[in-house]
C-alpha cells in the first residue's frame, strides 16, 4: 500500500549532549507543519577507481551521508508571557540562544560559540528517519494578508531509518498565526520611518555544513550573515531619502506583530546597512524592494515573543 502524501509528522527536541538523542515524543515534542520535506541522502557519491577493460559505470558509493529537513511552521508566541513558544527549540537548533523574562518576554538573539542542536524524528506513514546534531537556518516571512511564518533549512547527521508505528502528535501548545494586515501590525518602521510595507522577510543567515574528520561529525555554523528585505512604497525625496542610505550608516529595522499578551512578536535589528534596491508596480504605486545587510551588533538581531 502506498504511504499517503500529507500522512507526515516531525518531532524535535533540544540535545542535552551534542549528537545523542534526546528521543523526542509525539505528547510533548511535534512540530505542528505547514508542509515539510527530508532529502536523506545528502552527502558525496563517489565511484570506485579502478582499471578495466570494458566500458561502462564501476560500483558508487556514498560518502558522508547526512540528511536535510526544510519545512515551514506558523510563526506565534505561547499565548503566555514569558513561556517559550513551541518552535523556540528550533531557534534554539539556528544558534539562536533563549533569554527568559519574567512576566514580560521570551527573547532570541545569535550567539557565536555554544550553539545547540536538536534530534528529528521524521515520520511518513510507518517510515521513520532520525536525525542528530540538527543545526541550521531560519527565515521569518511575513507578507501582506498571510499568515505569518518561520521557513527552516536544518542539517542533520543520518542515525537510522526504519517501519514504526505513525505517532499520534499533541499539537495543542501551537497557536494560530496572526495575518500581517494593518491592523495586526502596531509598528513597523526603518530609520524611525513609518513605512508602508506588503512584507518583510528576516534571515539569520547562518552558514551551516556538515563536518566529518576522525573523532569529530557534527552540523558545523561557520558564520552569520544575516540580513532582511522589506517591499515598501516608494516616497518622496523630501519625505524619506532611502537613496542616501545605500551602502552607508546602519538604520535601525523595528516591526510588531500583534497586541494582546502572549502573541506579539517584535523584530529588532539596530545595525542595518540599506543595499542597492530596485523599484517594482503594484497597482498604480510605485514600490520599492528594501534589502539589507544586518551589521554586527550586541545582538545583531532579536526576535522576542511577548
Amino acid at each position: 500500500m502506498a504511504i499517503r502524501f500529507d500522512k507526515r509528522v516531525a518531532l524535535a527536541k533540544i540535545e542535552v549532549s551534542y549528537g545523542t538523542d534526546s528521543v523526542p515524543t509525539a505528547g510533548a515534542n511535534a512540530i505542528r507543519l505547514m508542509n515539510g520535506k527530508v532529502t536523506p541522502f545528502e552527502g558525496e557519491t563517489l565511484e570506485r577507481d579502478e582499471l578495466n577493460l570494458d566500458m561502462g559505470q564501476g560500483v558508487k558509493d556514498l560518502v558522508g551521508r547526512h540528511c536535510v529537513f526544510e519545512f515551514d511552521v506558523e510563526l506565534a508566541g505561547s499565548g503566555v508571557v514569558a513561556t517559550p513558544p513551541p518552535l523556540g527549540p528550533l531557534f534554539r537548533a539556528c544558534a539562536l540562544a533563549e533569554t527568559i523574562v519574567p512576566a514580560a518576554l521570551v527573547g532570541y538573539a545569535p550567539v557565536n560559540t555554544g550553539h545547540e542542536a536538536v534530534s528529528i524524528y521524521w515520520f511518513e506513514g510507518t517510515n521513520k528517519t532520525a536525525m542528530l546534531g540538527c543545526r541550521g537556518e531560519v527565515e521569518l516571512q511575513f507578507e501582506k494578508l498571510r499568515k505569518a511564518r518561520a521557513h527552516f533549512r536544518l542539517m542533520g547527521i543520518f542515525a537510522s531509518e526504519a517501519d514504526a508505528s505513525f505517532p499520534t502528535p499533541t499539537l495543542t501548545a501551537w497557536q494560530r498565526a496572526l495575518y500581517f494586515t494593518k491592523a495586526n501590525v502596531s509598528a513597523f518602521t526603518i530609520d524611525s520611518y513609518a513605512v508602508v510595507a506588503n512584507s518583510l522577510k528576516f534571515r539569520a543567515g547562518n552558514q551551516a555544513r556538515y563536518l566529518e574528520r576522525i573523532n569529530r561529525q557534527e552540523i558545523a555554523i561557520d558564520d552569520r550573515k544575516p540580513s532582511w528585505e522589506a517591499v515598501i512604497e516608494d516616497v518622496p525625496i523630501s519625505t524619506k531619502n532611502f537613496r542616501t542610505m545605500v551602502n552607508g550608516t546602519p538604520v535601525a529595522l523595528s516591526m510588531t506583530l500583534g497586541a494582546v499578551a502572549g502573541n506579539i512578536i517584535a523584530i529588532n535589528a539596530d545595525a542595518s546597512q540599506i543595499q542597492p534596491f530596485a523599484e517594482s508596480q503594484d497597482g498604480a504605486d510605485t514600490m520599492i524592494t528594501l534589502p539589507a545587510s544586518v551589521a554586527r551588533a550586541s545582538p545583531d538581531f532579536s526576535f522576542n515573543f511577548s
